[in-house]
């Protein structure tokens, strides 16, 4: 782990990059949804949660184009509703609790979403919320 110590009496001077918040980033990603235009998101943290809302997207039909690390492309221009009913979206929305975030924008878009019910897809269960 890096360490900055800080001793008074200097002035401080210099740059860092901090990464990317994943809470933040899968609120912002999330917003995607929310239109057809592409949308270009920098700074995205590569972790896994973070990863599996993207595969998630992807798997939606958004056009996701990675050009780093830390930053991608997205375009909801032919999102796949249907999609939601499906059981690879049951399972992989169920393996991340921040998948929740995507029925704000469903809704508003599309006035339609489903999440998993907290705890019973991850244990094997079939519990929907269907909104």
């Amino acid at each position: 782990m890096n360490v900055f110590e800080v001793r008074g009496g200097k002035k401080l001077q210099g740059e860092i990059t901090p990464q990317g918040a994943k809470n933040e980033a899968l609120q912002i990603i999330s917003a995607v949804l929310l239109t057809p235009e592409e949308i270009t998101i920098n700074n995205i943290p590569d972790i896994l949660d973070v990863n599996l809302l993207i595969e998630l997207l992807s798997e939606m039909n958004v056009k996701v184009n990675r050009t780093s690390r830390s930053t991608c492309i997205f375009r909801a221009d032919d999102v796949n509703i249907d999609y939601l009913h499906s059981p690879e979206f049951k399972k992989k929305s169920g393996r991340l609790r921040g998948s929740v975030m995507l029925a704000g924008a469903m809704l508003a878009r599309y006035k339609k979403a489903f999440i998993p019910k907290p705890g019973e897809t991850r244990s094997g269960g079939e519990g929907w919320i269907p909104m």
